[in-house]
């Protein structure tokens, strides 16, 4: 029987920072700049959320309670407001400074367009 490799934090924080953390910057920041409507935020957005369901973490990580934290928010609401001093701000910060003490720094892959 194959055995299975842990996922390490940096898996999981690129993961989240490929997809999730990516996808959600850049359906606020094309929906700021007037380049999206809100029916494509609102599906990017929903689209972001159903991506974090799939990163992978170690069960019992520190990892793993940020981003069940996360997943809380996404599935209960999807929020309206991102960033510093939102519940969904603090739950990525909290994130963010786990993927840091692990050694990998959380990014997004921004774009502009439409």
């Amino acid at each position: 029987m194959p055995t299975v490799e842990p996922i390490s934090a940096e898996e999981t924080c690129t993961q989240y920072s490929n997809t999730t953390g990516t996808l959600l910057y850049n359906a606020w920041n094309q929906f700021n700049l007037g380049i999206t409507t809100d029916a494509e935020r609102e599906s990017a957005i929903a689209d972001a959320h159903a991506k974090l369901q799939l990163v992978e973490v170690e069960p019992g990580s520190e990892l793993e309670t940020d981003l069940r934290a996360l997943r809380e928010f996404a599935v209960n609401d999807l929020p309206r407001d991102f960033g510093v001093g939102t519940d969904w701000g603090t739950a990525e910060a909290a994130l963010a400074a786990t993927c840091t003490e692990s050694g990998t720094e959380l990014f997004v892959n921004a774009w502009n367009g439409g």
